[in-house]
């Protein structure tokens, strides 16, 4: 493990190398910080924060082959070798997710967590992330679309109060509403975008039988393919809003500071802003449209969203840095002095 010393005397900080197999991580009274790899149960059963100015967005073309994705979401739960115990809609997305993988790549979509600190121990690593979905390959241009919804609603979801979340963060479905004569249909000023889920069931009615709704697709010429298709959307969005809300209802003011209960599958009971902050995120690479894709028999490819029960954060780099002091017997091999150690990484992450 790589480390730099900086020392309180004024002499010039001190980088090197040091065997991450002897080091453990505390930080004494004496101004000594050392360095270990946390256990399995230190870091996925303890409780970890982490700051909502922190947070980044990571949409990226995965690199990694489908067996390797399959081991990860073994490890976790949510696929298994044989997938007998999955259900029939998870086997089938999982065969299409496989086959989208090996034919044409996938986008890997992720929130970032900075570094999760808690009262004993802070991560060196920058690598900490939560995985939202694996999506359909997707150029460059697209990629960078998604990423700046999502890093909109990382950046407006601190500020807003919960209730206001709902409506300020779900995009919604939107339709051409007709707001004035437009007798030849070439007046692009006559017509306005709007989201028909945050109108009342009558007012979106009375402007169907008034034909002031239009969509590109399906054709708005057979009225009752587009009326069946209108309230499909409303539906969906109207349930996409009040889950929302349900969540908003037992939660507070954002005061920066993110808490998970465990890193584990699920966060824990009690990581409510965290879960209701990947909601928001998943609901915008679910609707986000070239995060799908048709295979050669048309069958539409979605997202694979993880599940909130499936949630977690994996250790990254193992490494990590005591925030704490915590005199621990008989580890000092490895211990840097006259000062404490602000920095410590792995030579392949630097964090």
């Amino acid at each position: 493990m790589k480390v730099t010393a900086e020392f309180q005397d004024g002499r010039p900080p001190v980088t090197g190398w040091i065997d991450i197999g002897l080091l453990v991580g505390y930080m004494s009274y004496m101004g000594h910080r050392e360095f270990r790899a946390l256990t399995d149960v230190e870091w996925y059963e303890e409780r970890w924060s982490c700051r909502s100015s922190d947070l980044t967005v990571w949409v990226s073309q995965g690199g990694e082959t489908w067996d390797s994705i399959v081991d990860k979401l073994m490890r976790m739960g949510t696929l298994s070798r044989d997938q007998t115990h999955l259900d029939k809609e998870t086997k089938r997305h999982a065969r299409l997710l496989q086959e989208m993988v090996e034919e044409s790549g996938y986008t890997y979509v992720a929130l970032g967590l900075g570094k999760p600190y808690n009262e004993m121990w802070e991560v060196c690593s920058t690598m900490c992330h939560i995985t939202i979905a694996y999506a359909a390959i997707m150029p460059e241009i697209e990629m960078k679309k998604l990423r700046q919804r999502m890093e909109a609603v990382v950046q407006e979801w601190p500020r807003l109060l919960p209730s206001e979340r709902p409506w300020r963060l779900i995009r919604c479905k939107r339709f051409y509403f007709q707001k004035m004569p437009d007798p030849r249909g070439t007046n692009p000023l006559a017509y306005d975008k709007v989201a028909i889920a945050k109108k009342e069931r009558r007012t979106v009615h009375r402007w169907l039988e008034e034909g002031k709704l239009s969509s590109i697709w399906p054709d708005p010429d057979d009225p009752a393919e587009f009326k069946e298709h209108v309230a499909r959307i409303w539906e969906r969005d109207q349930a996409r809003i009040e889950e929302a809300r349900v969540r908003a209802s037992i939660l507070e003011p954002h005061r920066g500071v993110l808490e998970m209960a465990q890193c584990g599958p699920g966060l824990g009971e009690i990581s409510f802003e965290m879960e209701d902050l990947l909601e928001y995120l998943a609901d915008q690479v679910r609707y986000f449209a070239s995060a799908s894709r048709r295979n050669d028999k048309d069958k539409l490819i979605t997202p694979f969203i993880t599940a909130p029960s499936r949630w977690h954060c994996t250790k990254q780099g193992e490494w990590k840095m005591a925030r704490a002091a915590a005199a621990l017997q008989g580890m000092d091999r490895g211990c840097l002095s006259g000062g404490a150690v602000t920095r410590a990484w792995s030579g392949r992450s630097p964090g």
